[in-house]
């Protein structure tokens, strides 16, 4: 049985539902226009160093090889290093899979603060999952720069005083 993802367009929705049940402050910005510039001036404030991106993929080697090749110019706009792609390949979108461990265990290994994916589904189609392994990636913290939909997720450091400098 084939089971639609949901719509990415409900995002802003779904982080204000985490924000009020868990006084999370997510920020999601929808940048299609300026993805570049936005990219840019986000990471320069805060996440300068490395990035990881994951790539949930059952396409010909040479389109992952495409994807990874846009996710190294992002990076590199960013002004971040893409230091490791991880490749999933299975069938399976279940949060709990080796692919999603062995990519927790690269963010930690390489205190990488960036990660980009094509589309946040990649993780799990699981909604509830995704926004609690979405929640745990930015408390690490970990920007998400999703590509697909230009959507930029990090923490809301609105309020400077939260931030420790």
């Amino acid at each position: 049985t084939r089971v639609e993802a949901p719509k990415l367009s409900n995002t802003n929705q779904n982080v204000k539902e985490i924000n009020k049940m868990k006084k999370t402050n997510l920020k999601v910005m929808d940048n299609t226009a300026n993805t570049k510039q936005a990219i840019k001036k986000e990471t320069e404030q805060r996440y300068d160093g490395k990035a990881i991106a994951f790539i949930k993929s059952r396409k010909a080697e040479h389109k992952i090889h495409k994807m990874a090749e846009e996710m190294y110019k992002t990076a590199e706009l960013a002004g971040v290093e893409l230091v490791d792609v991880i490749v999933d390949d299975s069938a399976n979108d279940d949060i709990d899979r080796r692919e999603i461990t062995d990519f927790c265990k690269t963010v930690d290994d390489t205190d990488a603060l960036v990660v980009l994916v094509n589309n946040l589904f990649a993780f799990t189609t699981d909604l509830d999952d995704l926004l609690k392994f979405v929640e745990t990636l930015m408390y690490k913290p970990v920007m998400i720069l999703e590509m697909e939909h230009h959507h930029i997720l990090s923490l809301d450091y609105s309020d400077d005083s939260e931030v420790d400098e």
